[in-house]
Parts: structure tokens; sequence; C-alpha cells
């Protein structure tokens, strides 16, 4: 899943849950992504994040136990 450019925000509980979702692009313009945003999304296993990026609260990804790549802005962590 790609979200959209100019999304500025990951609320809290927004995907929580989601047993569907395998992967996600955030876009440029997101700078935060609250807890719990992405947890308990157990098939979830690959993030994308881009240099807009300023603060991923504690438990945005709780329960991501299928994650397998995380990439962050110039580094990415497998």
């Amino acid at each position: 899943m790609v979200l959209n450019e100019g999304l500025q925000r990951v609320g809290i509980y927004a995907f929580r849950g989601c047993s569907s979702l395998q992967s996600i692009i955030l876009p440029s313009t997101v700078a935060k992504v609250d807890d719990y945003a992405f947890g308990e999304c157990t098939s979830l296993r690959d993030v994308e994040l881009h240099e807009g990026i300023q603060k991923i609260l504690e438990n945005a990804f709780n329960g991501c136990f299928a994650l397998e790549r995380l990439a962050f802005p110039g580094l990415l962590f497998v």
C-alpha cells in the first residue's frame, strides 16, 4: 500500500489489526507515526519511510511479528 503525498501523520490505531496489510510506503510528507498506528498488523513485512519522518512513537509497530524490512532514508534495517 502506498499512502498519498500530503499526508502528514499516521494517527493512533490507524491500521491496527489490519491482518491483510503486507507492505506500506509512507510519503515524504509524513512527519509522525503515532502509537499503535500499525499495531498487530500480523502480516506486515515491509515498511518504507522517507526523509520527512521526524518521530515514530514507541509502539507504532507493536505486534508486527512478520516485519522483515524497515527502510529509513539512507538506512536499511533487515
